[in-house]
């Protein structure tokens, strides 16, 4: 859904689409006659996303802000939509823009040595009592 809208100046606009799990800021040019995606989002968001689209301008550029799934693994879907479309990301990310590498799955140790430190330094307890149905409304 797009949630936000701004001119930029006559021939450009920026808009923000948020999906479930996405935040895409989507840059239409009416001069060049194209559209470009900062960020690619989930997969999930994907189909929405092409809703929200503007089919007189097609999207051309992909510029990826960071290598965090939310904002790339839509490309896997995308890619094969538009084969015209050039995609940017920092060179680091090749291998796995590839399907050389994967990404890795951090293991419960990394979670245990790492995150649960952090979480406690900065005030965050995780409460492991049960939820029972009714719990959440």
């Amino acid at each position: 859904m797009i949630t936000h809208m701004q001119n930029l100046n006559e021939n450009r606009a920026i808009k923000q689409f948020r999906g479930k799990t996405s935040n895409i800021y989507i840059i239409e040019d009416y001069g060049q006659k194209a559209s470009f995606l900062i960020d690619c989002g989930m997969p999930s968001d994907v189909d929405n996303l092409l809703g929200a689209l503007s089919h007189e301008l097609p999207v051309k550029r992909i510029v990826c802000t960071h290598f965090h799934v939310d904002h790339i693994a839509g490309w896997a879907i995308l890619k094969e939509l538009w084969k015209d479309c050039s995609i940017y990301f920092h060179e680091n990310a090749m291998p796995y823009v590839t399907g050389d590498k994967r990404i890795p799955v951090p293991a419960f140790s990394d979670i245990q040595s790492t995150l649960l430190p952090c979480m406690k330094e900065y005030g965050y307890f995780l409460n492991f009592k049960d939820l029972l149905s009714g719990d959440l409304y």
